[in-house]
């Protein structure tokens, strides 16, 4: 380190040379000295160094340019002695100083900047500090034009540095808004010209660009029209503009016709209001001290009809959706009726569309300014707004837009535009303020000063026709108004102006391609008149509307702006109507426009939930008959319909919906559905197999869980007190379903894979070459559903509590599954079944897409978001993976689907005669042969197929086909392909066969397949028992019941019956059987017995004293749940309801007879009785009183005595008279004597005590006279 000064040095060095001038003695004096002041000196040092610190101020810099300085500071808390500056790891400098200048030579460039301080015993470092370093500013330059010109533009270019802000400055004034690198000037003048700066600011500093001087050359004047076209209202003022160049104009001079000049400093001018077609060109000059400048072209003014908000109305007959006007328009200001479409000016200015091509709403139509008028063609929509700017848009968004127009028109897919002088109009020509096209192209356009001319073809106006302030065009002819009111009409002599017509002040004109058409006037009173082809479409406007504003005509109806809203015009109204009971009607009120709501009335009352133009009726009764209205609100108000009246006659049962052929699986669910008019009550009963089925009784038959005896003929009968009718006869077919094994096999190899478990069914979800890890579901016999990968094990799927799978349908997207209760569930997708995908018999997949059946032939077919399809099959009762299905009868339906998968899709070939099982372009005829007509033409027959399926080699794709032998075993049908050569051998019998990916999936069924297993039951006592099980074909050698697992003697057929069954018949069945060619069992059958409740313990009582308690219990048998009452002398007791009663601190209330009463839905039993004996002696709760008699009259002692019946009484006259017993506490004196006059004492005993009370006076008095 270099040497420095340090204080302890100073007084090293101070001492040392002392000690050379001193002697010996003194020099150990010295150095004494020396040692307690190094040792001070160290105390104080080590206190201050050991809060040394150190930071540089500031902590970032900024140089500008070569010649910039500025100073840092080394900041420390304690004393430093020294200082190092580093940048990175380089020494820029070190000494004394806190203080380092940077700039010049000095600039920090191997790294941060930062600062090492020392003390006399420590050394600590800064935090770095951000230096930079800007060798130049940022340049500004002008990027164009290199030389400005005043009106031109100006743009100024930054240079791109990083910064967080920016701003620029002109002569050191702030330019507010301007933060972006880019400044541009439109229109520069001298005011622009001057100094220009950008300030960049950043987080820590704001560096200024180098500055630059622009200056701006002068230049003569130059105008552009800023409105070359300009549509005002009568009576509004009018403003119109100019966009100047070069140097400002010091003058505009503004001239109307022969109006007298406006001269202004502004580029801008407003026109006072002018009248109604006072149509006009103005023009502008600017001129300033270089010069004189005007426009190219002068400024169209059209002054239009001002227009007064209205309410919208239709009237005529209206084939499109175009003359329906939308519920949620307001009031308007102008219409356009077309063919397809209609339009209109809102009272905001802004434009509406609606009808057959375009949806209700705004029209988007891209400019700000506001809309003068709306027309509407073919498909197209054309708007002109106030600022001349025209816009055709199309109802796929396209648009066509022209500016400086003053007119716009169109016809079917025609349309012509009245330019201004400054739009595309030639030089020279004539311009025009108002255009009309036929459909056919033909136009005729308006000049300025009132006169017509028309395209080549078109016929020619009247000769001498002026003084025209409004042209319209209808399918053949052409319709002016002029000035004075009167309209004139060429090219079709139908459409001729009636004779002495009031004052028009607007018109219009429609009509259908290639026939004659129509024209409307407007009043100037309001009212509207039509003429020409009127009939045809009902074009006569209804009597009583209100005063008109606006009109225009389409095709083949108008439209118009009424000052009030007007009633509703009908096209339909409701009629009288006579029905049959139990059939079905309808009343409807279809009005032109305007309907927001309907309501329908029954005799005055309103009709819940009827709030539709129709109303439907169905299976009306006689409480439907009477008077129907219904009650409409538009924007008028509220309006009612014509009243109709509904007779209802009585009538015979009729069948409407016959039901249908159901085919099903063991253990499925189907509905028979049958709906009959008529008089009600309507009844319904139905038969199987000609036998009445009890309960049945409703228009639906439910067939839940379905074994093999239930298939067979099924039809309703249905009457009423007039009648009765039938249904046709049905069949429902019952498919065994038995329990095997699934495997997967490879037909190029013949390798076998299986699935642990047993399933009665599976589909594929791994089709055609996809390969993937889930490839099947399979559904186990227990009604749930299992994946199937690669892996032997299932992965068994959780099922909602109380549901069973009854099918499941598999493909690349998932699994579908059909519930035993109609529903079904896709689980994990986010795109849920339809709302109406209730009672489902059947479940695929087509292609990528879910299908079901419903009950009622619908097939559903839906995928992800799209639109659920909805298909009328008819009496299909099996579906395909393809768009096949089959009836019970072996038609095979074919219908359009929206999938398209790898299947084919054709109809099959006529003349093959009904199918036993249908696939994929593939059936099963019912003489046992198979035939192929997906890919094959002909088609190609098979001997002797009970299935056929489809492979998917990955090389030869869905031609190869494996079947079924009608003995079950598997065999190549059609090899088609040359690696499909081996078929394994030993598989067994086999139900199904279906392609899994490259692989066939096949389930082996049992030696003795089990179509119907023995069931759980419920009986009560003394019902009969009767377990059951039916084989697939002949029932096997040997069968043995077991009941609790032990064998039951002689139960060794396929039935097991008691006649009456006990209480101990409970318990778990089920039978084993072998034989040749194998063994197996059934599975357990549950047996409840249903019994009445039985005591098997009564309560007892007892003999207890006052006071006292007791318990009374009695345990109950039978079949649970039970209700239980206690009851004391037949009388319930309150809350008593459990099998036990306690009885506590007893009195006499409390003593009785008791017993419990069991009951349960099979019976009601009564125990044992109980007798509680409460001890209570006898009690005198009162002293007897004295009592005064007379001689001869009857007369009475009595006491109050309480106690345990029976109580014994005995009287005594004291002090020692005999006793005298009594049946109560009284003692009688029948006819009293003055003998008889004493002190009596009486004396109650019972089993359990006496009493005796005290002495009882009789006094005896002569009655006073």
């Amino acid at each position: 380190m270099k040497e420095f000064d340090h204080p302890q040095l100073k007084v090293h060095r101070a001492l040392e040379s002392h000690c050379r001038r001193a002697s010996t003695r003194s020099r150990v004096a010295i150095l004494l000295a020396l040692v307690q002041a190094l040792a001070v000196l160290a105390t104080r040092a080590a206190g201050a160094d050991a809060q040394l610190e150190v930071s540089i101020e500031p902590s970032a810099v900024l140089l500008v340019g070569p010649a910039a300085r500025t100073n840092v500071t080394a900041v420390t808390v304690g004393p430093a002695l020294y200082y190092e500056w580093y940048s990175g790891t380089s020494l820029l400098a070190a000494g004394e100083s806190p203080v380092l200048t940077l700039g010049g030579g000095l600039i920090p460039s191997g790294g941060p900047l930062w600062v090492r301080a020392s003390s006399s015993s420590m050394t600590v470092t800064s935090a770095p500090a951000q230096v930079t370093w800007l060798s130049f500013l940022p340049d500004l330059q002008v990027a164009f034009p290199t030389r400005p010109v005043a009106g031109s533009s100006l743009i100024l270019q930054a240079e791109n540095r990083p910064y967080t802000a920016l701003r620029w400055t002109l002569n050191a004034q702030l330019l507010p808004g301007e933060t972006n690198l880019t400044l541009t000037l439109t229109n520069a003048q001298q005011r622009n010209a001057g100094t220009y700066q950008v300030i960049y600011s950043t987080l820590s500093w704001e560096i200024p660009s180098s500055l630059l001087s622009v200056e701006i050359a002068p230049a003569p004047p130059g105008l552009e029209l800023a409105t070359p076209a300009v549509i005002a209202e009568a009576g509004d003022s009018i403003t119109l503009g100019v966009a100047p160049s070069g140097t400002e104009p010091d003058l505009y001079l503004w001239s109307s016709g022969d109006e007298p000049p406006i001269a202004g400093v502004a580029p801008t001018v407003t026109l006072a209001p002018r009248p109604v077609y006072a149509n006009t060109l103005c023009q502008v000059m600017a001129s300033n001290a270089l010069g004189t400048a005007s426009p190219p072209a002068p400024i169209g003014v059209k002054v239009v009809p001002r227009a007064t908000p209205g309410w919208l109305a239709a009237w005529g007959e209206p084939p499109y959706p175009g003359s329906r006007t939308p519920s949620s328009l307001g009031r308007v200001k102008g219409v356009a009726a077309g063919g397809r479409n209609s339009g209109a000016v809102g009272e905001d200015g802004r434009a509406w569309v609606w009808g057959l091509d375009w949806p209700s709403g705004l029209l988007p139509v891209g400019r700000p300014d506001g809309v003068a008028k709306i027309v509407a063609g073919d498909t197209t929509i054309g708007v002109l707004t106030t600022g001349g700017g025209v816009t055709i848009s199309f109802p796929n968004g396209g648009t066509w837009t022209a500016p400086a127009a003053l007119d716009l028109d169109q016809a079917g897919t025609s349309w012509v535009v009245a330019y201004a002088p400054g739009g595309t109009t030639p030089a020279g020509a004539p311009w025009y303020v108002d255009a009309a096209v036929r459909e056919d192209g033909e136009r005729a356009l308006l000049a300025i000063d009132g006169t017509v001319t028309v395209s080549p073809g078109a016929p020619p106006p009247p000769e001498g026709l002026s003084d025209v302030v409004d042209i319209e065009a209808g399918s053949l002819h052409f319709l002016a108004l002029r000035r004075d009111g009167t309209a004139v009409s060429w090219g079709d002599p139908v459409n001729a102006v009636p004779a002495g017509l009031p004052r028009i002040v607007a018109i219009s004109a429609g009509g259908e391609p290639g026939l004659p058409g129509f024209s409307v006037g407007l009043q100037a009173d309001g009212h509207i008149v039509t003429w020409g082809e009127t009939n045809r479409h009902h074009l006569t406007p209804p009597e009583g509307w209100p005063k008109a504003l606006a009109i225009s005509a389409g095709r083949t109806y108008a439209l118009a702006v009424l000052a009030e809203a007007a009633p509703p015009v009908s096209i339909r109204e409701p009629v009288d109507t006579r029905v049959a009971a139990g059939m079905d009607t309808r009343l409807e009120w279809q009005i032109a426009e305007g309907a927001q709501a309907y309501q329908w009335f029954h005799d005055g009352q309103p009709v819940p939930g009827q709030t539709n133009a129709i109303l439907a009726l169905a299976n009306v009764q006689a409480g439907s008959a009477g008077i129907y209205q219904a009650e409409v609100t538009t924007q008028a108000g509220v309006f009612r319909s014509r009243a109709a009246r509904i007779d209802v006659r009585a009538a015979a049962p009729v069948v409407l919906q016959e039901p249908r052929d159901m085919l099903l699986h063991v253990r499925g669910s189907a509905w028979l559905e049958a709906r009959a008019g008529g008089t009600e009550p309507v009844n319904f009963r139905w038969f199987h197999n000609g036998s009445e089925i009890p309960g049945a009784r409703g228009s639906i038959l439910p067939l839940m869980d379905v074994t093999a005896t239930e298939a067979g003929s099924y039809e309703a009968e249905v009457t009423n007190q007039l009648g009765s009718a039938r249904t046709r006869q049905v069949h429902v077919e019952v498919n065994p379903r038995p329990t095997g094994r699934l495997s997967l096999l490879d037909p190029s190899t013949g390798a076998v894979t299986g699935y642990e478990g047993e399933f009665i069914d599976f589909s594929s979800m791994s089709r055609g070459i996809v390969q993937h890890t889930i490839r099947a579901v399979g559904l186990t016999p227990s009604g749930m559903a299992a994946f199937l990968g690669r892996e032997a094990q299932p992965i068994l799927l959780p099922t909602p509590a109380g549901r069973r799978i009854t099918e499941v349908a598999g493909s690349e997207e998932g699994a579908l599954f059909l519930y035993a209760d109609g529903g079904v569930l896709s689980p994990g997708s986010p795109y849920p079944a339809p709302p109406d995908a209730t009672n489902i018999v059947a479940i695929t997949t087509i292609g990528d897409w879910w299908a079901a059946l419903r009950h009622d032939g619908t097939l559903l077919t839906w995928w992800h978001d799209l639109p659920v399809s909805r298909t009328d099959l008819g009496e299909a009762v099996q579906l395909t993976t393809a768009p096949y299905a089959r009836t019970l009868a072996g038609a095979v339906i074919w219908f359009p689907t929206p999938s398209s998968g790898p299947w084919p899709d054709r109809p099959p070939p006529d003349g093959l005669g009904p199918m036993a099982w249908v696939g994929p372009g593939l059936g099963v005829l019912g003489d046992g042969s198979g035939v192929d007509w997906g890919y094959t033409s002909p088609a190609t027959i098979f001997p002797s197929a009970l299935h056929l399926s489809r492979l998917f080699p990955r090389t030869f794709f869905h031609r190869s086909l494996l079947g079924l032998d009608v003995d079950g075993r598997l065999r190549l049908v059609s090899p088609s392909a040359q690696d499909l050569v081996f078929i394994p051998a030993g598989l067994g019998r086999i139900t199904v066969g279906e392609p899994v990916g490259n692989q066939l999936g096949i389930l082996e069924i049992p030696a003795y397949p089990v179509v119907r297993q023995p069931q759980d039951q419920s009986l009560r006592v003394g019902d009969p028992l009767r377990l059951a099980l039916e084989f697939q074909a002949a029932p096997p050698a040997i069968i043995q019941w077991y009941h609790d697992g032990l064998p039951m003697p002689s139960a060794t057929n396929t039935t097991f019956a008691l006649e009456a069954t006990t209480r101990y018949n409970g318990g778990s069945y089920w039978a084993s059987f072998s034989g040749p060619l194998g063994q197996d069992r059934t599975r357990t059958a549950q047996v409840t017995i249903l019994s009445p409740p039985v005591f098997t313990r009564s309560p007892t009582g007892g003999s207890l004293p006052e006071g006292g308690g007791i318990s009374l219990s009695a345990a109950v048998g039978g079949t649970a749940p039970y209700l239980l009452q206690w009851f004391r002398n037949g009388i319930g007791v309150p809350g008593a309801v459990s099998a036990s009663l306690t009885l506590t601190n007893l009195d006499l209330g409390q003593d009785g007879s008791y017993e419990l009463v069991a009951s349960n839905a099979y019976g009601v039993v009564h125990s044992s009785p109980a007798q509680v004996t409460v001890m209570v002696p006898p009690k005198l709760p009162h002293p007897p009183p004295d009592v005064l008699g007379h001689p001869g009259l009857p007369i009475a002692l009595s006491a109050e005595v309480t106690g345990h019946a029976p109580l014994h009484f005995e009287w005594r006259r004291l002090p020692d008279g005999p006793p005298i017993e009594t049946a109560r506490a009284e003692l009688a004196f029948p006819s009293p004597t003055d003998t008889d006059e004493g002190s009596y004492q009486l004396t109650a005993t019972n089993l359990y005590g006496a009493v005796t009370s005290s002495p009882v006076r009789l006094l005896i008095r002569s009655a006073s006279p």
